[in-house]
């Protein structure tokens, strides 16, 4: 899940999920740093961003089923701006170059394009001008691909949809209001089902003859 599109909730489990373990201070600096990158979104001009993210990505609860229904409603909102071009690859889509991993390609204005990769935390800025071509190469292959926008909007607004009606009502409390107990009747021989006495009763009968 590209970190501009994450929401707080989303990027919070997948920080405190990490392993080794990061302590408090630096998950809430990390969160911190995550949330404050998407104000790019909000700018004008605003960046012509393109995604392509894999279907598994998006039908995966992670974070659990509230995290999940937030996280595809702020896909769907991102993804429904001007600026943006949105791509999903399909479950059913036969191998793609993004198998070899997600991969971000930069081209600031008045400058020449470059690409970025993190793999398990380790960041890598790539600027050779023949390996850069080769992901710009890569991505195209992806594009051409992946649905388009129109069906990928389609495709996510249904397990969007999906995510939100399993959401259960929040469960009434226990009511307060004291109730009076009735008497508390004499106990009598439990009975079997079908009405037929039990060996116990039967046997009390026969010494009371």
């Amino acid at each position: 899940m590209p970190g501009i599109l994450r929401t707080p909730a989303y990027a919070l489990s997948l920080f405190r999920d990490l392993r080794p373990m990061l302590d408090e201070a630096t998950v809430e600096k990390r969160l911190a740093d995550r949330i404050s990158r998407q104000a790019l979104l909000d700018k004008w001009p605003a960046p012509t961003i393109s995604f392509v993210l894999a279907a598994a990505v998006l039908l995966r609860p992670f974070g659990g089923p509230e995290v999940h229904r937030e996280q595809l409603r702020r896909i769907l909102d991102v993804a429904g701006r001007r600026t943006v071009d949105f791509q999903i690859m399909p479950l059913d889509g036969h191998e793609h170059p993004y198998l070899g991993g997600a991969f971000t390609l930069l081209t600031p204005k008045g400058r020449r394009e470059t690409a970025y990769t993190e793999i398990y935390g380790h960041p890598r800025l790539i600027t050779d001008p023949e390996e850069v071509r080769q992901y710009t190469e890569r991505y195209g292959v992806i594009r051409s691909q992946a649905l388009t926008q129109h069906e990928s909007l389609t495709w996510l607004e249904k397990p969007t949809k999906a995510a939100s009606a399993s959401k259960l009502p929040p469960t009434p409390p226990p009511s307060t209001s004291a109730t009076p107990k009735s008497p508390t009747a004499p106990s009598s021989p439990s009975l079997p089902r079908r009405g037929r006495p039990s060996s116990r009763t039967l046997r009390r009968n026969r010494k009371d003859r």
